[in-house]
C-alpha cells in the first residue's frame, strides 16, 4: 500500500443519506480511514452532527444553495407519513417549473451547490494528493472544478466519479449545452471512475480509455449482520427504492400481480416521500389490497438485513440496459434470489417459475468484486 495520502472526498449525499452516492462516498471515506490515510470530506448540510466520526475523518458542512435550494434540516427516513399530496393545478405547475429549471440549472436546482462548494473548497489551503468528486448531482463536479480551476494546487489527482451519465443521460432534457458544460468540467479532471464498463462508450468522448476506470460499488462485508431465511406458504418478494415514469416504470410488474391468482406478499422498501414515485404504485394499491405492503426506507444495513428474510427480491433494469442498479449489490449480499427484467421482458413464465420456488435463472452477482478494500485501492492505484 502508498504511504499515507492526503484524500479530498467532495459529495452531496453522504451517511445517513439512503443512497447509492451517499454509500459510495461513507463507505470510501471510512475504509481510506482505516488504511491510515488522511480523509476530509465535503458535503451538503443537512444539520446532522458529523462529531462521532471525527476520530477517522472530518466532515465539512457545505450550505446547499442560496436561492431555490438553501439548506434545510432533512427530513427523518423513519418517517411513517407520506407528504401530503399537492392539488392537480400546483402539481401541474411544479411539473412545469421543474422541467423549466434544466434550462437555467443543468442537473435541477442543486446546481446552486457547485457555487457553495467552490466556495467552501477555496478556504482550503493545503494540498490532497487525491481528489474525489462523487457525482450525480453534477454540482459536485461543477464545484470541484471551479475550485482547481481556480487552484491547480488544491489536488495533485481528480477523480470524477459517476454513478449514472449526465450528457449521455435520458433522464435530462436534451438540451446542446450539457455536453460542452460536463466537457469544461472534465478537462480539470484527470479520470473518470465509472462503476460498470457497460456505460464506458458515453465517456470516451471526453477522456481516452486508459483515463476512464471501471470501479464498482464497495461494501464493507464484516459489517454485515443477515435475518435467518424461513420459507413460508405464502411466496414473499420484495422491491427496494423507488420508481421512475421513464425508467422502471413499475406498471407492467402491477398488472401482471394483479393478474395472479394465487396469493403472496409483495413488500415495497420505499420513499413514501416521493411523489412521483408513489404515483406510479398508487392505482395499484387497492387492487392488491394486503399482497401489497408499502414501508418507508429505512438504513441501508437494516435493509440488507430485512431482504434476507425474503423468498426472492425484485430487480428492474434499466430500458438501456447497460446500466445496471446499485440495489442489485445489497440484494446479493441479502443472500436471496434475484430476478431481474427490463420493461421489454415477458414476465411471465420467469416471474412464474420464482413463485414455483425455481430459481435457475436468478441474477449472478460476483460479490467478490465489491469489497471496499479492493475498491478503496483502485482508487489509490490512480494517484
Amino acid at each position: 500500500m502508498k504511504s499515507k495520502l492526503k484524500i479530498l472526498i467532495t459529495t452531496y449525499y453522504f451517511h445517513p443519506d439512503i443512497t447509492p452516492r451517499a454509500f459510495r462516498a461513507f463507505e470510501l471515506a471510512r475504509e481510506f480511514s482505516k488504511q491510515g490515510h488522511e480523509v476530509k470530506v465535503y458535503t451538503r448540510d443537512t444539520g446532522e452532527d458529523y462529531s462521532s466520526l471525527k476520530d477517522r475523518f472530518s466532515v465539512i458542512p457545505v450550505s446547499t444553495g442560496y436561492l431555490f435550494n438553501r439548506s434545510r434540516k432533512q427530513a427523518s427516513s423513519a418517517s411513517a407519513h407520506p407528504a401530503p399530496k399537492k392539488s392537480g393545478i400546483r402539481s401541474a405547475l411544479i411539473k412545469l417549473m421543474r422541467r423549466g429549471q434544466f434550462w437555467v440549472y443543468p442537473g435541477g436546482v442543486s446546481f446552486e451547490y457547485g457555487f457553495t462548494l467552490s466556495r467552501a473548497l477555496s478556504q482550503e489551503e493545503g494540498q490532497f494528493d487525491l481528489l474525489i468528486s462523487i457525482g450525480l448531482p453534477i454540482a459536485v463536479h461543477f464545484g470541484s472544478a471551479m475550485a482547481v480551476d481556480r487552484n491547480p494546487a488544491l489536488a495533485m489527482v481528480r477523480i470524477a466519479d459517476y454513478g449514472d451519465p449526465f450528457s449521455g443521460s435520458s433522464g435530462y432534457p436534451p438540451l446542446p449545452f450539457r455536453y460542452r458544460f460536463e466537457k469544461w468540467i472534465l478537462d480539470r479532471f484527470d479520470h473518470i471512475s465509472i462503476p460498470i464498463i457497460g456505460t464506458r462508450n458515453l465517456y470516451k468522448r471526453f477522456k481516452p480509455t486508459e483515463r476512464i476506470s471501471i470501479i464498482p460499488q464497495g461494501f464493507d462485508f464484516s459489517t454485515l449482520k443477515l435475518a435467518t431465511y424461513q420459507k413460508e406458504a405464502t411466496p414473499r418478494f420484495a422491491y427496494a427504492g423507488i420508481f421512475y415514469p421513464y425508467q422502471k416504470h413499475p406498471g407492467f410488474l402491477f398488472e401482471y400481480l394483479c393478474s395472479l391468482p394465487i396469493d403472496f406478499r409483495f413488500t415495497l422498501f420505499t420513499d413514501i416521500n416521493n411523489q412521483e414515485s408513489m404515483s406510479l404504485i398508487e392505482p395499484y394499491r387497492s387492487k392488491l389490497g394486503e399482497k401489497l405492503e408499502i414501508h418507508h426506507l429505512i438504513p441501508r444495513l437494516d435493509c440488507i438485513h430485512e431482504l434476507s428474510r425474503f423468498d426472492f427480491l425484485v430487480n428492474l433494469e434499466w430500458e438501456n440496459s447497460i446500466q445496471r442498479s446499485s440495489k442489485v449489490i445489497d440484494y446479493a449480499l441479502s443472500g436471496r434470489p434475484i430476478i431481474s427484467f427490463s420493461q421489454e421482458a415477458h414476465i411471465e413464465s420467469l416471474f412464474g417459475a420464482f413463485l414455483r420456488g425455481d430459481y435457475s435463472d436468478q441474477l449472478a452477482v460476483d460479490l467478490e468484486s465489491y469489497d471496499i478494500r479492493a475498491v478503496a485501492e483502485k482508487f489509490i492505484t490512480l494517484t
